[in-house]
């Protein structure tokens, strides 16, 4: 049962800078569009909405546009995109492909659903079929290959396709439409041979045969591929100017383009060089980053005379890895929760637990936006969503401006290391590494840069009024709901747990006659899962009691009756994404599912808290949610599928290997390896978007780690924490930009405000490289006790 809440009051007006401690969600600023950024030189948080749309706090843009009124253009609040001119009415066919994607999404999410109903339920009454829908998985991992398309399509057309670098938007005004159309020209060349590569392999597919699922042969899935670059294309052209004779000019750059390259044969180092080094302005331009690795896998194939339909026949391998549903599937939850105001309600719960102490906001900024890029990846959502939210709360509490905006920046990326976060699983994929011992061995770690940059928030904090502080009155507070709620869960969860399951036994052996030990997974599942509802029922109904007759009475005497009260509504109020992380585990580790099916389940969980339970997100914005996700996930994808083709012919040419002996042959100790990883990966994540990083640099990286035999959890731990300081890493860390827009500061203030921070964090990820039992312990430890 729910805390007792307090009589329902009138919204407070807003309170001047330095009066009473306010509360994080009744006295936050309201969201406001990422393209209007609220002023950040006053320091009177506003009431708060009660009902926010991350449509209107900068969470989730606007994606309904018209095309003729866009211009590719880089824009420095925004890097990894390209940036766009929105205008009022949309194109007619911009719904439905809004709608299919939802479609796909929805396909993907439903299978899984109904795999594990069938597995579990199945065992238990023979009447209900074994298989609900025959060759469910294979249609889950070709529904990839539409998300893909349809959302890199999707991107196109809204002018966000990850850029690889952030340097667009230092071109020079008069230059940047030469600049967009030559750029254009040169993506619209290589987009036309994805096209006819993605044809060329749907012909060799067709005359095989294969069937996936339900009578669908293989090929028509395969369509994807050049239909989807085929849309892309031309929408590159139409977007490269808002005139018709500029538009013209691209065309004739990209067919001239296309029709020389059939020409070239056995062509010299020096020819070569220069198409790289045409890539590499392209780069600086704001090519799309799976355009840049597109064509410098075609300049490898022409080199060699290989066939062009290896690149797609590399990407379709690659939608088909049992574990890629669950980058859009756990992409898709963070997106849910974003929609649904869940920003907000955790907001209320650490401010309720930390706001007493000096330094409060502090701890509260580094606990929310950990935990909400957990959920988003890293992409850039949580300085936009919570930043209008955060800097009016630090500002008002009398932190400078400049250390509000340092450690706004540096909390942006802080949870890149906890699950579900999409770069963990994304590089799990890429170097062949465990995802589950990844996220173990990442917790440590991100903990501690955690600790560390709230400690930095709580060093920071205004010395005046420091008579609203209390250290006491926190630890009173974490006394009583801390230790003592805790240990009353802890014992109904233990006793719960243990007895429950004779009965729970004793009712199957009743009804089907079905014993432990000769039970299948139905019955094992059907045991926990009743337990898990008893054991929260239990808690759930003795809670009250427990709270009057014991927590009350305690609160009241050390008073902090009201603080209790405030702590215990807000955690309520945010009891379902609280629970989140727990139902992830419970999905994993208790009722043992696959990765993909504890996603769909995660991302089920997330629409129903948010449409069904707090009713925050409306049915009919789902499209609007799923289609911005689907933007991001196609963009990322389509990066993954496109590099393979690049990483697989510089296998060929044995490239990793004669870096991996070079490195060995000129390095012989393995500390002066890993101070060489560190900085370039500084390095490479200041310069290239994050997903870009992991499937350009990772396969490099891995031969060279395995040569001087580092653990290759360690070695991904190290490469993440690297890249999330790279976020924050001048001159181009993506959080460096992300701020400066955000909070309509130049990028000199933005520096000067994160170095203190990234010097610190800096200092904890030389820690991570050399103390590795930092990364390895909590993975060993799981594996010695058979989880």
């Amino acid at each position: 049962m729910p805390p007792k809440k307090s009589p329902q009051r009138k919204k407070p007006a807003p309170k001047k800078a330095g009066g009473k401690k306010h509360s994080a969600v009744l006295k936050a600023s309201p969201p406001v569009d990422v393209l209007q950024p609220p002023p950040v030189e006053t320091p009177k948080p506003q009431p708060a909405p009660e009902t926010a749309s991350p449509v209107e706090s900068g969470t989730v843009s606007h994606v309904e546009s018209t095309e003729p009124s866009m211009a590719v253009e880089g824009h420095p609040g925004e890097p990894g995109m390209v940036s766009y001119v929105e205008s009022t009415q949309p194109a007619f066919w911009h719904a439905p492909e809004n709608l299919l994607l939802t479609f796909f999404f929805a396909v993907m999410m439903v299978l899984p659903l109904l795999d594990i109903l069938a597995r579990k339920l199945h065992p238990l009454f023979a009447w209900f079929p074994p298989i609900l829908v025959p060759g469910s998985l294979n249609l889950v991992q070709h529904t990839v290959l539409a998300i893909m398309m349809f959302g890199g399509a999707i991107a196109a057309r809204e002018g966000k396709l990850l850029q690889l670098a952030t340097t667009a938007s230092l071109i020079p005004p008069r230059f940047k439409a030469a600049a967009h159309i030559a750029t254009a020209g040169l993506g619209a060349a290589i987009t036309l041979y994805l096209v006819k590569a993605g044809w060329n392999f749907v012909l060799i597919e067709k005359g095989v045969g294969s069937i996936i699922a339900l009578g669908i042969p293989e090929w028509v899935f395969l369509l994807f591929l050049p239909v989807g670059f085929s849309i892309i294309l031309l929408r590159m052209i139409w977007r490269s100017s808002d005139k018709w004779n500029e538009r013209l000019i691209t065309l004739l750059v990209a067919g001239w383009l296309a029709y020389l390259a059939p020409m070239i044969h056995n062509p010299s180092w020096t020819f070569l060089y220069c198409c790289f080094g045409l890539l590499m302005v392209a780069v600086i331009f704001g090519m799309p980053v799976f355009l840049v690795l597109g064509g410098a896998a075609l300049v490898f194939l022409w080199n060699s005379d290989t066939p062009i339909d290896s690149i797609p026949a590399e990407t379709y391998r690659m939608v088909v890895s049992p574990t890629i549903p669950t980058i859009p599937l756990f992409t898709l939850t963070g997106y849910f929760l974003a929609e649904g105001g869940a920003s907000q309600r955790l907001l209320r719960v650490f401010e309720a637990f930390f706001g007493s102490l000096k330094g409060g906001p502090a701890i509260v900024t580094a606990c929310v936006c950990a935990f909400f890029t957990a959920f988003t990846g890293g992409s850039g959502v949580t300085i936009l969503a919570l930043g209008g939210l955060l800097m009016p709360i630090l500002l008002a509490e009398k932190y400078k401006e400049r250390d509000a905006l340092g450690l706004l920046t540096s909390a942006g990326s802080l949870g890149m290391l906890f699950p579900p976060s999409l770069p963990v699983i994304l590089y799990g994929v890429v170097a062949g590494t465990s995802i589950k011992d990844l996220f173990l061995g990442g917790f440590m770690p991100g903990m501690i840069l955690l600790f560390l940059t709230a400690l930095w928030g709580i060093l920071k904090a205004s010395k005046e009024n420091l008579e609203k502080y209390s250290i006491l009155r926190a630890l009173k507070l974490w006394l009583c709901i801390g230790p003592l709620t805790l240990a009353f869960l802890a014992v109904l969860a233990y006793f719960g747990w243990k007895e429950f399951a004779p009965l729970a036994w004793s009712l199957l052996s009743a009804v089907g006659g079905i014993k432990p030990d000769s039970a299948g997974v139905g019955a094992i599942t059907f045991v926990q899962v009743s337990r898990l509802v008893f054991v929260l029922a239990l808690c759930g109904n003795l809670f009250s009691p427990f709270k009057k007759w014991l927590l009350d009475k305690l609160s009241r005497k050390l008073e902090v009756e009201k603080e209790v009260n405030e702590a215990l509504e807000a955690a309520w109020d945010a009891k379902w994404e609280l629970a989140l992380p727990f139902v992830v585990f419970f999905f994993l580790f208790v009722i043992k599912v696959t990765l993909v099916e504890s996603a769909a389940l995660t991302a089920l969980y997330a629409f129903l808290v948010e449409v069904v339970f707090y009713r925050k997100m409306r049915l009919n914005d789902v499209p609007k949610v799923i289609t911005e996700c689907g933007i991001l996930v196609g963009g990322v994808l389509l990066i993954l599928g496109v590099s393979l083709g690049f990483t697989n012919d510089m296998v060929d040419a044995q490239i990793p290997a004669q870096l991996a002996a070079w490195v060995h042959n000129t390095v012989h100790s393995q500390w002066v390896f890993l101070l060489m990883v560190n900085f370039m990966l500084i390095v490479v994540g200041s310069l290239l978007e994050i997903f870009a990083a992991i499937v350009v640099v990772v396969p490099l990286l891995m031969p060279m780690s395995d040569a001087f035999g580092v653990d290759r959890v360690h070695m991904g731990i190290i490469f993440l924490a690297n890249m999330e300081l790279g976020f924050i890493a001048p001159p181009l860390g993506l959080n460096l930009f992300l701020s400066s827009y955000r909070f309509k500061k130049t990028m000199t203030e933005v520096y000067i405000a994160v170095l203190p921070m990234y010097l610190i964090l800096h200092a904890m990820v030389f820690a991570i490289t050399y103390i590795p039992f930092l990364t390895t312990w909590l993975p060993q430890w799981v594996a010695g006790h058979g989880w």
